[in-house]
Parts: C-alpha cells; sequence; structure tokens
C-alpha cells in the first residue's frame, strides 16, 4: 500500500494523492473511521454573465465563494478551491508608454475577517502588467490566472465549519475589470 501511495504522489498531483491516501487509510485503519470520511463539494456558481461574480477598480471586492462543513468530530479538513481569475481592459497613460496593471493576493481562510496573506499556507498571488509605447491609440488586453488553491485545517470537534475563498487588491488600473469563474470548493474531512 505505501509502495502504490509514493507513486501516485510522484504521478498524480499531490493534493489528489493526499486525498487518495487519506480515504485508503481511513477505510484502511477501521470500519467506523472508515464511516466517518466525508467529502462535501459544491457545484460551479454561475451569474447572468457566466461570472460568478466581477470587480471594477474601485469596487469592494467581495468574499469569492463561502462553503460550510458539518465535521462528524475532530480531525483534519483538506479544503480545495477551483477557479479561474480572468482580467481585462485597456491601457492608462504613463510617461511615453501605455500600461495596464493588477497585482492580487488570494487565500483560503477561515474566518469573514481574515485577509489573504502570501506568505501564509495556501496564499498565492497574481499580478500582470501590458505596456507598449504611445502611438495615440488604446489598446485592448486580457489576462487569465488559474485560482486553485488548497489548505488544511485541524478540526477540533464536531460542528460546522465555514472556509471562505478571499482576493485582496494591491494594485489595479482604473481601467481594468475582473471576473471570477467556477468558484468550486471541496472539502475532505477525515476523524
Amino acid at each position: 500500500m505505501q509502495i502504490l501511495i509514493r507513486v501516485l504522489i510522484r504521478v498524480l498531483h499531490p493534493g489528489f494523492a493526499l486525498l487518495f491516501s487519506s480515504l485508503v487509510w481511513a477505510a484502511s485503519s477501521s470500519p467506523a473511521a472508515a464511516a466517518k470520511v466525508s467529502i462535501k463539494t459544491q457545484p460551479p456558481c454561475a451569474g447572468p454573465t457566466g461570472a460568478c461574480l466581477s470587480f471594477a477598480a474601485t469596487d469592494t471586492i467581495p468574499i469569492i465563494r463561502g462553503i460550510n462543513f458539518a465535521a462528524p468530530g475532530a480531525g483534519a479538513a483538506v479544503v480545495t478551491f477551483h477557479g479561474s481569475l480572468y482580467c481585462a481592459g485597456f491601457s492608462s497613460t504613463s510617461g511615453s508608454s501605455q500600461i495596464a496593471r493588477f497585482d492580487f493576493v488570494s487565500q483560503i481562510v477561515d474566518k469573514q475577517s481574515t485577509a489573504p496573506d502570501p506568505t501564509k499556507a495556501g496564499g498565492l498571488r497574481h499580478a500582470a502588467s501590458m505596456r507598449t509605447l504611445l502611438d495615440g491609440t488604446l489598446f485592448d488586453w486580457s489576462t487569465t490566472f488559474n485560482i486553485a488553491s488548497t489548505r488544511l485545517f485541524a478540526v477540533n470537534g464536531a460542528g460546522t465549519q465555514k472556509y471562505y475563498f478571499k482576493i485582496a487588491r494591491l494594485l489595479q488600473d482604473p481601467t481594468i475589470t475582473c471576473h471570477v469563474y467556477n468558484a468550486t470548493f471541496t472539502v475532505l474531512f477525515t476523524p
């Protein structure tokens, strides 16, 4: 069994290997433990335009999405989030060139008030800029980021656990609007 898990870790994404090995361990350790392993997922979110939500440079960035999970007891929760961040806009003038820029931080957190931190577990940084020489015309541009994230949380006992995916703005030029697509959580709980 350990050889199989090592091969999976090398071949598959470590998150999938962790998920698989957790399920195998729980199922093989005892029937009672296997009965307490649980997975909760949610469907992708989508608004009228297909995006889950959008925000411009002057908008407050809302909590992207949350999930509530009823833990049956103490254990660990592997929380994953999948989605994409699509940002588009046109240039603004900066000296003798045109530039469009943004810089964001994202993270799965367990409190609505916690700000994303790129130096903490699961924190990510997303930045892009495009510059061209001034020629009297504006240019349109766009870029997309995979905002998939995974984080492990300790669960101290039975009860509702709440997790949120948040994005914080470090920089966003006024001509840029960003859209979040999919925004799906999965929680794997093991006792």
